[in-house]
């Protein structure tokens, strides 16, 4: 539905899955032969360790800029505040009803994977643009409705709430006019943003790992890898004592 390439780990996930309902039909008399057989088993997959690709401060400023001037323009830029301020999937956005949201404690009520719930918390800024877009449907809030909290505004499901591939083109078509042209362009890099800012920033990785709903420390590691790596390239660039040794130079 995106149009990006799987990730390693996500074919490697693919195989043992269907190598595992596979082996259950040769079991049951179903098969004579396990077709996985001649794909090279899972050992053998080397799994990447990627880094999470971020937008750049430049990038989200343009991103901001773009959603203002939009068809939608206070949907999408709650939405983009949404993202950038909670590090939320785009299914658990697209899920969201009213509801969900508690105003008075500025939190969100989600369900993740595996319809695991957690809370997860919006700064003020993110409220007011929140608010914006509530006023601008003419919604409260403070209802305990199952009305949805993004909903489309054009073609035939306007009005509906917003699907996991709608939020992703809305997310897509921004960056598109917003120019930017390198690596994936979603709202999972936004997600990443927010994970790898959080550590910049001094955020705790258990407190990070809670509010992305990773089930276990090791997803939410290598941000704190990226964000280490970040801030020594910070050091170097603004140390006081690099720059007295550079103004010698």
């Amino acid at each position: 539905a995106t149009g990006q390439p799987l990730a390693v780990e996500t074919n490697a996930t693919f195989r043992r899955v269907f190598n595992t309902f596979f082996r259950s039909l040769v079991k049951s008399g179903h098969l004579s032969k396990n077709p996985m057989d001649a794909v090279p088993p899972i050992a053998r997959v080397k799994l990447q360790e990627t880094q999470p690709q971020i937008y750049g401060l430049n990038q989200l400023a343009a991103l901001f800029s773009v959603a203002s001037k939009s068809f939608s323009a206070r949907r999408d830029t709650a939405m983009l505040c949404l993202f950038l301020d909670t590090g939320l999937r785009a299914s658990e956005v697209a899920s969201l009803v009213l509801g969900d949201i508690d105003t008075a404690e500025r939190s969100i009520r989600v369900r993740g994977k595996g319809d695991k719930v957690r809370q997860v918390f919006f700064t003020r800024e993110c409220y007011s643009a929140l608010w914006n877009y509530w006023r601008e449907r003419g919604v409260n809030p403070d209802d305990d409705a199952p009305l949805p909290l993004f909903i489309a505004s054009t073609g035939e499901g306007a009005g509906k709430s917003l699907t996991r591939s709608g939020v992703y083109q809305i997310i897509a078509r921004l960056c598109e006019r917003a120019g930017i042209k390198d690596g994936k362009k979603g709202p999972h890099r936004l997600r990443h943003t927010f994970a790898t800012m959080m550590v910049a920033n001094g955020a705790y990785p258990d407190t990070i790992q809670a509010f992305l709903g990773h089930a276990s420390p090791k997803m939410t590691q290598r941000y704190v890898t990226l964000g280490k790596a970040d801030m020594q390239r910070q050091h170097d660039k603004h140390s006081p004592l690099a720059g007295l040794k550079r103004r010698k130079k």
